[in-house]
């Protein structure tokens, strides 16, 4: 295999690799989000929190590989997600739920 076609295998496969990380971290960060909106127990917050950093340096680590247009618009409607997640975790601490 030439070097330059190595390299185009090694980057796609890379780039490949990340994508599958962030559609994983993205299920788990919404099954986190559902566990916590229902039960508000504390250990589903903590699970959304724990699967972001990852998530973020992944997306980082993707920027880095490739810069494209797509890429960027898909990181910033996953930030603006994660900051509606968040105010929605805010809501919730002030609501007094009555069953």
């Amino acid at each position: 295999m030439s070097k330059e076609l190595e390299e185009i295998v090694n980057k796609e496969l890379e780039l490949s690799i990340l994508d599958q990380h962030l559609a994983n971290s993205m299920s788990a960060r919404i099954a986190a989000s559902r566990g916590y909106m229902l039960t508000g127990d504390q250990k589903y917050k903590d699970r959304f929190n724990d699967y972001t950093q990852p998530s973020l340096e992944n997306e980082e680590m993707a920027h880095k590989i490739q810069q494209s247009e797509k890429l960027t618009e898909l990181s910033a409607k996953a930030e603006t997600w994660r900051e509606y997640i968040l105010k929605m975790y805010s809501l919730f601490m002030k609501m007094e739920i009555k069953i």
